[in-house]
């Protein structure tokens, strides 16, 4: 019998303010090998129409999703902060929790990889629904899909919701994971 050894780290997307190091090109940290399902808490900030808009967003630049689906009763993920709890293959979109910086993010998501392959198994986007307007959502999902912020004012990725915008450079899906 063979044992798998390797532990799962978590990876903050959205912060590279802390480092003050913008680059202007698009890095990936990490990929999903299986396409991720995605679960809307009971409270979250958004509902099921708006999270299909942003997925269909970046299924048109080559992404694959599993399901999306609005949670109506308890779910473990979306009553605790232990981002343990997520499912694997699971992005997990919910209000903040009492860490959250108000005053310095529009929204934070976490990303869960295993540190042996750089594999995503799961995410969880927090946000505001005061900012779950367009492009913040994407964006968010960009980083569940690993990518970190970037200095190129109009990118989907930008690091500034101000500066937010439809570019897609360098976001396409060109690659597969093996296993």
């Amino acid at each position: 019998m063979w044992a798998a050894c390797f532990s799962i780290v978590m990876w903050i997307g959205g912060c590279a303010h802390l480092t003050g190091k913008h680059t202007t090109q698009t890095t990936r940290h990490g990929q999903w090998r299986v396409p991720p399902n995605i679960v809307i808490c009971p409270n979250g900030p958004v509902d099921q129409q708006r999270v299909e808009q942003a997925v269909a967003f970046w299924q048109d630049l080559g992404y694959e999703f599993g399901s999306v689906r609005q949670i109506t009763g308890y779910y473990e993920a979306c009553v605790t902060s232990d981002v343990y709890k997520i499912p694997f293959n699971t992005i997990v979109i919910d209000i903040p929790d009492q860490s959250f910086s108000f005053g310095e993010h529009a929204a934070i998501t976490r990303t869960g990889r295993r540190t042996n392959t750089d594999v995503i198994v799961m995410a969880k986007i927090e946000m505001l629904s005061r900012d779950a307007t367009e492009h913040v959502l994407e964006h968010e999902l960009g980083h569940a899909l690993g990518f970190s912020d970037i200095n190129l004012d109009g990118h989907l990725m930008h690091f500034s919701r101000t500066g937010l915008g439809t570019n897609t450079t360098g976001l396409l899906q060109t690659t597969e994971i093996t296993p």
